[in-house]
């Protein structure tokens, strides 16, 4: 049975939105229609994904619509946890946090409270097996709590035993929004900044009117303490753009794939003081996309991923470069490496995104698509940038080339200043994500926010000297992004940031990854060729490997006789593989005769590998039942 433990604090905003009640984003607008024309025009799997949920009131044993086994599949999960096996991360060691709107619509006039005296907001830690196992600690900040089926289901799909991408988080808050936004954490009301907690990630299922004090606190609090607010954007026909939290700057903002969601922010507040920055011009939004129905439900696994993101991170400090330190809730202290900071966490996310969605085009100023942001969530390939590890630019002395993924974080990059980047594709082309994130900067004291000014270039070396391939200048975002389908093979490219404004030094992130096109089949080292060194690196990580570049060719997470099979095949049918590649405008080459050497070698490994044959198929049938 999880701990709960209750907190008594009342937030006395919650007068002051009783107008603008917060809703669950897979709700309509409760001042458009009535529930009774709310129900008649559902669909089947409205009811079910939201409406069903709630008149349970949370009591229920998540059934077969919560478990979302495709969901996890489609961004990225599975194959990450098929390769990652023992080591794959859980978020047990990460605080997170819950912010549900009440569900009640049973309010009180006179007290805006709903008339049994309980709000509807919290999970069912009792009685729903996802989330009463183990040792989890639920902290329940809000006062006045009961069930809530829309609570039940985000939680499961943000931390639940099945359903979710961060299984075996231990601790978690849980906050009412309206108090949320009050005295148990933004603290709006007052002239001060947002609490102190322990909590690095917190989920939004919510939307919310709003006003510049509340976005800025939101913005101050990210930058503060290198949290990661995850928020899902308004759903289509469910009265247009909310502020909160999507209009925030620091934020990531969370989508639809089939696009059915608001895009864009909406201005708050006047053109004074840090009012100006909020009052500005339509920025980006949503940041990613997950394939789900409702925007509800899409948030919490961005949440899961920046979840075990953060917990790869700070688990693996050969991975970074440096770290800060970060006071907690208690005046607690905490070490924040760079690869779990909150701008390498986001920018990760967003380079790591796939831009495979059908209509997607990245017009924006800042290189994204203004319907689906950077793209639908990958969280493996966003692993894979932390994992690649922290380069700094050669103008801080770094001598080696980018690896395929890859990031850097800067704590103090300088006004009018420049970093750049090298790297060079090999024989085949190569596609090429980058995305450069940094933070608003709040003083609430002050009343000021500022924007630094940041820009992203990809250059080529050409016979005249290197010459620009493409370019992100946004002007009102906090993220630039470059994204080029096709690299040259053979040719040497820099990545190139620079800043361009009047303020103090900034905090900035660059993330990237890059993938080869076109491969041969057989060719694990991507040399170009399938020849013996190809074959020592299949013989060599033969019923231990689990990744392309360590043999895994039919990409089933084990390298076995399946492998050396096509290995095999593609070293006679060779010519056939580079013709291929001739569609991406790669000139074929001429085709070496196979040598005896070589042919020996594959004969003397198909008896080697017989004679494994055993060891491989109960190692693979093992495999199988973990997945």
């Amino acid at each position: 049975m999880p701990a709960i433990l209750r907190g008594c604090r009342r937030s006395p905003i919650e007068t002051m939105l009783s107008v603008n009640c917060p809703r669950p984003a897979c709700l309509t607008d409760p001042g458009a229609v009535s529930a009774t024309s709310q129900f008649a025009s559902m669909s089947v799997s409205h009811l079910l994904r939201c409406w069903f949920p709630l008149c349970l009131a949370g009591v229920i044993a998540l059934p077969a619509w919560g478990q979302n086994p495709l969901v996890k599949e489609q961004i990225g999960y599975e194959r990450l946890r098929a390769e990652l096996g023992d080591d794959l991360p859980t978020g047990a060691t990460v605080h997170v946090a819950l912010v549900e709107a009440n569900t009640d619509n049973n309010i009180d006039n006179s007290t805006q409270r709903p008339a049994d005296g309980l709000f509807n907001f919290l999970p069912d830690f009792e009685k729903n097996p996802q989330l009463n196992g183990g040792d989890r600690q639920f902290h329940v900040i809000s006062s006045d709590g009961d069930r809530s089926g829309h609570a039940n289901l985000v939680a499961s799909l943000f931390f639940g035993s099945i359903s979710s991408i961060a299984p075996d988080v231990t601790n978690i808050d849980v906050y009412r929004t309206e108090a949320w936004i009050g005295l148990d954490y933004l603290v709006s009301v007052e002239d001060t900044t947002a609490s102190f907690t322990n909590a690095r990630v917190f989920n939004h299922s919510w939307v919310l009117p709003g006003l510049p004090f509340e976005l800025s606190r939101v913005d101050d609090s990210v930058h503060r303490d290198d949290v990661v607010h995850v928020v899902g954007v308004n759903n289509v026909n469910n009265g247009g753009v909310r502020p909160l939290l999507a209009s925030a700057y620091n934020v990531i903002s969370v989508g639809l794939s089939s696009g059915n969601h608001e895009p864009g922010t909406v201005g708050v507040g006047s053109f004074q003081s840090f009012d100006g920055l909020y009052r500005g011009p339509v920025r980006v939004k949503p940041d990613l996309v997950v394939p789900e129905i409702f925007t509800s439900y899409a948030a919490p696994f961005v949440s899961g991923a920046a979840t075990i993101l953060i917990e790869a991170g700070h688990n693996h400090p050969e991975w970074s470069h440096g770290s800060r330190e970060v006071t907690g809730a208690n005046g607690e202290t905490y070490v924040v490496q760079h690869a779990e900071t909150a701008e390498v966490i986001k920018s990760a996310l967003m380079a790591g995104a796939s831009r495979n969605l059908d209509g997607y085009a990245a017009t924006t100023a800042n290189g994204l698509d203004a319907r689906f942001g950077a793209g639908q969530l990958d969280v493996r390939q966003s692993y894979r940038i932390l994992a690649g590890g922290e380069y700094d630019s050669r103008e801080e002395g770094e001598s080696r080339l980018l690896g395929l993924h890859g990031f850097d974080y800067d704590p103090e990059f300088a006004s009018k200043d420049e970093s750049t980047y090298a790297f060079a594709t090999g024989v085949y082309p190569e596609t090429l994500a980058a995305a450069l994130a940094w933070n608003v900067q709040v003083d609430i004291a002050a009343d000021e926010a500022n924007l630094a000014n940041f820009d992203l270039e990809l250059l080529a070396e050409t016979a005249d000297g290197m010459v620009l391939v493409t370019d992100s200048r946004g002007q009102n975002d906090n993220t630039e992004h470059v994204w080029e389908p096709v690299l040259e093979p053979e040719t040497n490219y820099l990545l190139r940031v620079f800043r361009d404004d009047d303020f103090a030094p900034w905090d900035v992130a660059l993330s990237w990854r890059r993938e080869r096109l076109g491969v041969i089949a057989g060719d694990v080292d991507m040399d170009g060729d399938v020849d013996l060194k190809d074959f020592q690196i299949l013989k060599t990580n033969f019923d231990v490997g689990t990744t392309r570049e360590s043999g895994d060719l039919n990409e089933d997470y084990a390298v076995g006789l399946a492998d050396f099979s096509i290995l095999k095949e593609n070293f006679r049918n060779l010519a056939v593989s580079l013709e291929m590649r001739g569609g991406l405008g790669i000139q074929a080459a001429s085709v070496p005769e196979p040598d005896g050497l070589f042919l020996a070698a594959l004969a003397a490994g198909a008896g080697w590998f017989t004679a494994r044959r055993r060891p491989f198929h109960s190692r693979h049938a093992s495999r199988k039942l973990k997945s």
